[in-house]
This record gives structure tokens, sequence and C-alpha cells, in this order.
């Protein structure tokens, strides 16, 4: 219960209802820290009766969901608002370009990479890396060739490939691929001519 007004003029003492074994119940002052923070002490009923209920080293409650006894649970995480990055570049032979690099824990919504050239130019290789490990690592001709042209699960699937007027190719990123520090997209161009790439990605970022 709390004694005074609390209309922020007048102080305010909370109280707590204290029951010991053998004792007649009754009401002491609500404990804080230094800094003015409640401390309380949280317990449970348990299979061997109450349990203190237990913290990690930063004061974040643990708690063990029994997931067996929900019919459905659906987690999805907070994420702040969608970001676009992109750019172009020519990258020359025998060259392995780091295309984008983001940081943070996240997602990636999807994105494009593509390249538009007078010659057939099909084994421009893409390799993504989540948290330093490659996760992905193939030639264009290798994506095509493995029937990665739609939403398949592949981290990477080719759009287009080699139209009859046009050498133009595009590779889509999956949409749905998570990092905790850190992915990176890299793209490695094994020909004798430099060839200009282009790319935009979306992302969010969890705050």
């Amino acid at each position: 219960m709390a004694s005074g007004r609390p209309d922020w003029y007048s102080s305010v003492a909370l109280h707590g209802r204290y029951v010991e074994e053998g004792e007649i119940d009754k009401y002491i002052t609500v404990n804080l820290d230094e800094l003015g923070n409640m401390l309380a002490l949280m317990r449970g009923e348990g299979p061997a009766g109450l349990d203190t209920i237990a913290l990690d080293a930063a004061g974040n409650m643990k708690a063990n969901l029994a997931v067996q006894s929900l019919p459905a649970m659906t987690v999805r995480p907070y994420y702040t608002e969608a970001q676009m990055v992109g750019g172009t570049k020519t990258i020359t032979t025998g060259v392995t370009w780091s295309m984008q690099t983001i940081r943070g824990t996240g997602i990636i919504y999807g994105g494009s990479i593509y390249w538009h050239e007078t010659e057939s130019r099909y084994a421009m290789h893409l390799s993504i890396e989540v948290e330093e490990v490659e996760i992905f690592a193939m030639a264009t001709e290798a994506i095509f060739d493995k029937g990665l042209t739609e939403f398949s699960g592949s981290p990477a699937y080719v759009r287009r490939y080699e139209t009859p007027d046009h050498y133009y190719y595009e590779l889509g990123i999956q949409p749905n691929l998570t990092f905790e520090d850190k992915i990176e997209l890299k793209m490695f161009n094994p020909y004798g001519e430099s060839v200009t790439v282009t790319w935009i990605f979306w992302y969010a970022l969890i705050p």
C-alpha cells in the first residue's frame, strides 16, 4: 500500500506485507538502493516449494518457457526501420572486392546485384560471409546450372542470365538472412577485363 498523496508534490512511501512464521503479519517499507531503485525478491512455486527467481550477472531475469505446452509460438525480433544501401563499382580482373559490409545484429530484407556487358561475363563469383564464416560461394554460371533461379532457400539466386539481345546478369539475395555481428558480400572478377557491378540491399538492425 502507499501512504501520502501521489500528486507529485507529496512524498510517497511504498509498503509491503511482511509475513514471518509464528509472527503477526505486518507492513514494512519497500527497500531501495542508493539510486532509488526498488529492490525486490521474487519467488515462485516450484516442485519443492518456493524458489527464488534466478537472474544473470547483468540482472536480467532468467525464464524457461515450456513451449511444448503451447499450441504455437511466433518469435518476431523487434527491428528498426528498414535501411537501403547500394552503389556501383568497377572490379578489376583477379580482384576480390568487398561489395557491402553491414555491422550489428539484424536481418537482410533482400537485394540485387547486376552487371551489363557486351561480352559474356557469366563466371563472376559471389561470396557471402556471416560472422567471418563463408556461407555461400559460387560463380554465376554455377548458380544458374544448379537451378537456383528463384526463392529456394539458397542465400543467392539468378534473376536474369544472358538475355537474347544483351549480356545482362542479375543476382538476387534471399530475404531473411540474419546476422549477429557482421554480414559481408564479396565479388570476384576472374576475367581479363574490368566489370562494372551495381548493387542494392535492404536491411534492418535490432536496436
